[in-house]
């Protein structure tokens, strides 16, 4: 909604009455700021240029319905470059109104080309958007001819009875926003606005041990100043003023979990801790008194995913139910400041890594999560109580860390399944560059200084790295055209997440526009690409398909050994005395 003086002659005052004004006003409504349009409601109001006014409205609903039509195609063609023919199937099925799709989609598109697909979706999201653009016409017609609003005034006594008579419709009608709900019910306790008391606890002080920062990154961590986790992973947004909605899902979920079960315990979690009638339960008091520890929780939890993890941003984060469970252990103190702060970092880092790389969490994840949280916290306990965990369920999934047939295993994430459409999922690309930042390694290029440059979390401008293709085709053009040709041919071998690494967006910009000849030469000895898995930095543009595939087979070997003996080494609790 827009805010305008009566007085004013700006082309979306209602009061202002210059027809010359309308195609001003169309023009206006189709350009909206971020991602919403305007429909100027006041031109349903009879007068004497009745007619004109509502053609003009017809016209800008009718623009409107062809722009989100043409956002949805952009959309589409984005993602035609990741994802296997079942995935687009399935994402243009769930996206057309189900007769649409029905009666008007033609199925035979998939067995051809992308820009078949493409037209044959935009053909029918053209269909959809007349229907659409005349139902909502007639609609908000409607609105002003037949529905009657009234106003509800009630004293501040009678408030807080409302409140809970709206909970109570909202759990059996319309789902609304748990989180709304519940800041509505928070006054009632406390009146401070609750968005304001996030914002203060994300930004406010923490104290972080030194000591559970890996070796490889701590030089980088020590060069921080004023380091806040919370902040540095974005979990509020400066610029657009709001939380991530997965930031504000995470804070429910832990906030439910510390409010319901305070303390680690053997007795069984169940999923109903997160479900959204439990988190509609919590008494005003609860919600009060366990937001500040819930965010206190949470930066914890950030801090594990950026110095364990590689994750720079909280929206990196791979799977987001992994959160409330990282952050419900650490918010216990002794998980995370106390003598055990070490052993339990090392057991979640395990088990990090472990499921990203055998695909556990890759469906089923709400059942999946519970499961490991009580795992997980009857393995904490034993860490507690100075006993060695019992850590036979997570050993078990080792022996699939990328050897998951049809998710990791070797053939599948070399492409060899590509020729059936079967491709390895996004997660892999992004996670094998988290693991190798993580683990902290040099940019593939020098500096304009001549010196190379240290790459982490923690390094400067890490939230400008980018995800870089290794190994180029062998081609008469620059790198940026060869990554090009890569990325549209799906079945390409070297789309393989094994020829992925972050490099700055410094070092990008000088190899894009370099040509191919001069690429491999750029790159100095002593690179990132000898720490990160390749067998040397030297990358010959003219090896054969057969040899190309065998450098990443190295890296692959390499990967495998380097994950497998770090899990060994983060499960090593040898120095834990008594009976496992």
């Amino acid at each position: 909604m827009l805010k305008f003086s009566k007085t004013s002659k700006d082309y979306y005052n209602p009061y202002y009455h210059d027809v010359s004004k309308l195609s001003k006003l169309e023009s206006f409504c189709q350009n909206p700021e971020e991602k919403f349009y305007y429909i100027p409601l006041f031109l349903l109001i009879d007068s004497s240029k009745a007619s004109m006014k509502n053609t003009t409205l017809s016209r800008i609903i009718k623009s409107i319905a062809e722009n989100v039509a043409k956002a949805k195609v952009e959309e589409l063609a984005s993602m035609m470059e990741g994802s296997s023919r079942e995935e687009i199937k399935e994402y243009i099925k769930n996206d057309l109104i189900e007769d649409a799709y029905e009666e008007y989609f033609d199925e035979s598109c998939y067995a051809n080309n992308d820009d078949n697909i493409i037209e044959a979706y935009q053909s029918v999201l053209n269909i959809q958007a007349d229907g659409w653009s005349s139902n909502m016409l007639l609609y908000i017609k409607s609105c002003i001819t037949q529905i009657n609003l009234s106003q509800i005034s009630l004293d501040d006594s009678q408030k807080a009875r409302a409140i809970d008579i709206y909970e109570n419709l909202n759990r059996g009608g319309v789902s609304l926003d748990i989180y709304d709900l519940l800041m509505a019910r928070v006054t009632l306790a406390n009146p401070e606005p609750y968005n304001e008391r996030l914002k203060k606890y994300i930004s406010s002080p923490a104290c972080y041990i030194n000591e559970l920062v890996p070796a490889g990154i701590k030089a980088d961590y020590k060069k921080l100043s004023g380091y806040k986790a919370s902040v540095s992973m974005a979990c509020y947004d400066d610029n657009k003023k709001e939380f991530p909605k997965n930031y504000l899902d995470s804070f429910l979920n832990v906030l439910s979990l510390i409010s319901y079960r305070p303390k680690l315990t053997h007795e069984e979690y169940h999923l109903d801790l997160l479900k959204r009638n439990k988190k509609l339960s919590l008494t005003p008091d609860l919600l009060d008194k366990n937001c500040e520890p819930s965010c206190k929780a949470i930066d914890r939890a950030c801090f594990f995913f950026q110095t364990r993890c590689g994750l720079r941003k909280f929206k990196e984060i791979n799977f987001i139910l992994m959160v409330p469970i990282v952050a419900y252990i650490l918010h216990d103190d002794e998980c995370y400041s106390g003598k055990h702060g070490e052993d339990v970092f090392n057991l979640l880092e395990a088990w990090y890594w472990i499921n990203i790389f055998s695909g556990q969490f890759d469906r089923d994840q709400n059942a999946r999560i519970i499961t490991d949280l009580n795992l997980l916290v009857d393995c904490i306990l034993d860490i507690k109580h100075n006993k060695k965990p019992n850590l036979k369920w997570l050993l078990a999934r080792k022996t699939k860390v990328l050897d998951m047939p049809g998710y990791s295993d070797q053939s599948h994430i070399l492409m060899e399944n590509a020729e059936n459409e079967e491709y390895p999922k996004n997660i892999l690309s992004t996670a094998i560059c988290q693991y190798y930042l993580s683990e902290g390694y040099y940019d593939l290029l020098k500096d304009n200084n001549g010196n190379m440059r240290h790459m982490s979390v923690f390094a400067p401008d890490s939230d400008k790295y980018q995800m870089h293709h290794v190994i180029p085709l062998g081609a008469d053009c620059t790198v940026a055209e060869s990554t090009d040709n890569i990325r549209k041919n799906k079945k390409q071998l070297l789309n393989s997440p094994l020829n992925m690494l972050y490099i700055t967006d410094l070092s990008n910009l000088k190899i894009s526009n370099a040509a191919l000849d001069s690429y491999t030469n750029m790159i100095p000895k002593g690179s990132g690409l000898t720490n990160v898995g390749f067998p040397s930095s030297s990358i010959s543009i003219s090896a054969t398909e057969k040899e190309k595939k065998e450098l990443l087979k190295q890296r692959y070997s390499s990967l495998v050994d380097a994950i497998q003996l770090e899990i060994t080494t983060l499960l090593d609790f040898t120095s834990i005395h008594g009976e496992e």
